[in-house]
């Protein structure tokens, strides 16, 4: 059975390093069959450095099983994408998965092909965030303010995959989609990547980013108002102002606007900080390295470029490329979001044994409970739409939340309340998150799409 993916930007390379994406990596790199991977960007990658070497650069990354294309499939004038499926379907014979990623952009492009094809392709919608983030409120675009309601009336999917259960009761619960058309599917991480490591080996990573503390506290993600990044600075305000030197931040982000972004508050908030070394600012490509190291070079090129326009790299912030997890340097994982589906790298904290004080909202709690780490409560929204419950949100009282949760999780490690790392590791394993049960769970879900695909087609 062949599955084609759809992301809007580059594959495997995403410089913005989206959950989406890394998710869609690891189906494509677990599934045994055909995949294709389909970009709504026509460019190819912007640098210069990789083009000549994306085979082996695939193939070295486990992307061996993936065809890689270029095409604009939300264009109105789609006749290359039409063509390009139809190709499959003469070869194969059907059925064909059809799997998007993004439903706000695609739900459309889901009716189109189920006019086209009919019960020859199964459509497939991920949802990998909480509804509120797919409302117009949230895109705050003129050309596209219908209602996810509306949208989703307005489509044709098969079977739904709902990325956690937080997601699936969200959905169901506002009345915007049958239960019994979704797919719990948690999220899952690649246990043979995110391993405890010894000892030894944490302080190595600690040095070789450059961090001077006794513990470290990390974040990785993208550093946005809806991730806590003000929470994040407002608790740096608070270090800068103290004599505290036992803690070290690390951040590991992505998004290159976001991240300048930060970086230049950041610049203002703790100066003193940053030139104690206590903060580090470092890009985690473990993920596309995959414990490869012959491309690595090009791959650190591929993304310096944007780390040397933002002025990071001659910044004493500036912790490097690491092509491990940095996860591995962590002592403490801090996650203060505002909407969370299912957090990624809190499930990669926990695999390494870290543990972790986070934000109480979307799937967090069903990852993180007293063993582990601590949840904190933020202020919550009283109107329904996450756009004002920003504008109203008081980050300085979230700051002095995390913390006191920070000092408390320390204690409760002396106290031997908090789980071993190992233990932490083996709720994870237990807790069915990860890339292994996540694959078998999603083929599931596919043959379901398959056989609602099926019960449609029209007598002959």
């Amino acid at each position: 059975m062949i599955v084609v993916h759809h992301t809007p930007f580059n594959f495997p390379l995403d410089e913005h390093f989206l959950g989406e994406t890394i998710i869609l990596g690891t189906l494509v790199r677990g599934y045994n069959g055909t995949n294709y991977v389909i970009s709504a960007n026509s460019n190819e990658i912007k640098s210069k450095s990789l083009p000549e070497n994306l085979p082996e650069y695939v193939a070295s990354a486990n992307f061996n099983n993936a065809n890689l294309k270029r095409i604009p499939y939300r264009a109105k004038d789609n006749a290359d994408y039409i063509n390009f499926i139809k190709s499959l379907l003469d070869a194969s014979g059907g059925p064909i998965i059809l799997n998007y990623h993004f439903p706000r952009k695609d739900l459309g492009v889901t009716r189109a092909m189920k006019r086209q094809f009919g019960s020859d392709v199964a459509t497939v919608m991920h949802l990998h965030c909480m509804p509120e983030l797919l409302e117009p409120t949230h895109y705050n675009q003129s050309k596209d303010n219908k209602p996810l309601a509306e949208l989703l009336q307005g489509s044709d999917v098969d079977r739904f995959i709902a990325v956690s259960n937080a997601v699936k009761t969200a959905f169901v619960y506002s009345d915007l989609i049958d239960g019994d058309k979704i797919s719990l599917v948690n999220n899952g991480v690649d246990m043979g990547l995110y391993t405890i490591p010894p000892e030894h080996h944490k302080k190595e990573l600690k040095k070789k980013i450059g961090i001077n503390a006794e513990r470290v506290v990390g974040y990785v993600g993208r550093l946005d108002k809806y991730k806590g990044a003000d929470t994040i600075l407002e608790l740096l305000r608070y270090f800068e102002r103290t004599s505290e030197k036992r803690y070290g931040f690390v951040f590991a982000t992505s998004d290159g606007a976001e991240r300048e972004s930060f970086f230049n508050k950041l610049k203002h908030i703790a100066p003193n900080l940053i030139e104690n070394d206590q903060i580090k600012i470092v890009l985690d490509i473990s993920k596309l390295t995959r414990g490869k190291t012959s491309l690595d070079e090009a791959i650190n090129s591929h993304f310096l470029n944007q780390l040397r326009s933002e002025g990071i790299t001659g910044s004493k912030a500036y912790g490097g490329i690491v092509t491990e997890p940095i996860h591995m340097a962590f002592d403490y994982y801090l996650h203060p979001s505002k909407s969370e589906a299912i957090c990624l790298a809190i499930i990669e904290a926990l695999a390494v044994g870290v543990p972790v004080i986070a934000s109480e909202t979307g799937g967090i709690p069903d990852l993180v409970h007293d063993s582990n780490g601590i949840l904190i409560k933020i202020k919550s929204p009283d109107d329904p739409t996450l756009q004002n419950f920003l504008a109203e949100n008081e980050e300085g009282k979230n700051a002095e939340a995390f913390l006191d949760a920070l000092r408390t999780v320390e204690q409760r490690i002396l106290d031997r309340k908090i789980s071993s790392p190992d233990e932490i590791r083996t709720q994870v394993l237990k807790g069915g998150f990860t890339s292994d049960i996540m694959m078998e769970k999603t083929m599931d879900a596919y043959m379901k799409a398959v056989e609602h695909a099926e019960s449609r087609k029209k007598p002959s």
